[in-house]
């Protein structure tokens, strides 16, 4: 499973270090949210038993700036995360194919301009976008801002399961003080509502995500469903060996 963090300089963490707790805690890695990809330090630590992948999170005030930024991302990053807030914004990232993730689609806060109606779930379900399920606030705020929170959560994740949308859940640490182990976020889940089981499979889907684009920007894929193969591949022979054996009917 894997924790999609923020490290030096958007948090306070490296990567290195940000690696070696999440190691300690049973992550098999850490997705690195990358506002400004130049600045990234990544790590060489060999003693790291985790894997720490680089994945672009675009961050901007409007959609436009947020289109500018988009193909940049999409070929630069295994993984592409559109920091949503604002109904505009929102809207922009549940209708692009090359999204991966639309994460914060509100703050939290009471006054929070950002919502996830029945029309940009249907959306983000044609797109194939996965809605992040952050409950980072709910370890980390205190009083209304919290309650306000999780009331968007429980309302977040009754569209989640009517639409079966695809989702991912983190805390989105922004220090390795601040990561927590996968069972005390089902843990969390359990307390707040949400399921332990549920809060599960929403941070097992950040891995999923991962093995998919890597999958496809593999040279042998050509599109969903279809790669090439090689004559050296066991499914080629195969297909020889049945090409070669059957012979068309006589009419």
């Amino acid at each position: 499973m894997y924790e999609a963090v923020y490290v030096y300089p958007d948090g306070d963490s490296t990567a290195a270090r940000m690696g070696l707790t999440a190691g300690q805690m049973g992550f098999d890695g850490i997705l690195c949210r990358l506002c400004d990809p130049e600045s990234f330090v990544g790590s060489d630590d060999e003693n790291l038993d985790v894997v720490v992948s680089a994945c672009g999170e675009i961050e901007a005030a409007t959609p436009q700036q947020a289109s500018e930024e988009l193909t940049t991302h999409r070929t630069e990053r295994v993984l592409v995360i559109v920091r949503g807030g604002t109904d505009q914004l929102n809207r922009f990232a549940v209708e692009h194919e090359m999204v991966d993730v639309l994460s914060q689609p509100f703050t939290g806060q009471q006054n929070s301009t950002g919502n996830l109606n029945h029309v940009l779930a249907k959306s983000a379900g044609r797109n194939s976008v996965a809605i992040e399920v952050n409950i980072g606030p709910l370890l980390r705020e205190r009083g209304g801002t919290r309650v306000a929170h999780l009331r968007h959560l429980i309302k977040l994740k009754r569209l989640i399961e009517k639409y079966s949308l695809k989702y991912v859940v983190s805390a989105a640490p922004r220090s390795h003080l601040e990561l927590r182990g996968v069972h005390e976020l089902c843990a969390l889940g359990e307390q707040s509502g949400l399921g332990g089981d549920w809060i599960r499979r929403g941070i097992s889907q950040w891995g999923d995500i991962l093995e998919r684009n890597r999958n496809r920007r593999a040279d042998s894929f050509i599109r969903p469903g279809v790669k090439r193969s090689s004559p050296s591949d066991e499914s080629w022979n195969i297909f020889r060996w049945a090409t070669s054996t059957w012979s068309a009917p006589i009419w």
